[in-house]
């Protein structure tokens, strides 16, 4: 089955990530594949940015584009974790950490939203990645 969308997958280096490109690759459509660190994931286009950024979501969103003229799907997969970090009291993780998490896993998805909306025709996706973080405490 080929579906031919042009996909924008953050966090597309993760476990998680990785799996998310494959499938929509499979369906055979077009993938532009972010990530902040480590090796570039498998996509049509890969790029490297750091989310917390708003000119790095401007970009990436920018060279998908550039390169296929449309996104029709994009999905907020970007995260960061304080597993292991929140043992003890509420109060013990520093604030400016608590900021770092939103940042990067909240706020990222609304910049590379808000830089995709005016290239996402009507009937366009937003698929926003969750964690099991957001129903269950790690200590």
């Amino acid at each position: 089955m080929t579906s031919g969308r042009v996909v924008l997958v953050t966090g597309a280096s993760g476990w998680i990530g990785r799996h998310i490109v494959a499938a929509f690759h499979s369906c055979g459509d077009q993938v532009v594949a972010h990530y902040r660190s480590g090796e570039a994931p498998r996509g049509t286009l890969s790029v490297r940015g750091d989310l917390t950024f708003d000119a790095d979501a401007s970009s990436l969103v920018d060279a998908a584009a550039a390169r296929f003229g449309r996104i029709d799907v994009v999905v907020n997969n970007a995260a960061d974790q304080m597993i292991g970090e929140s043992a003890g009291e509420f109060g013990a993780v520093d604030i400016a950490r608590w900021q770092g998490v939103m940042d990067a896993t909240l706020l990222s998805a609304v910049r590379v939203t808000s830089a995709a909306l005016p290239h996402m025709a009507p009937g366009s996706s937003v698929v926003n990645v969750s964690s099991v973080e957001a129903s269950r405490a790690f200590p």
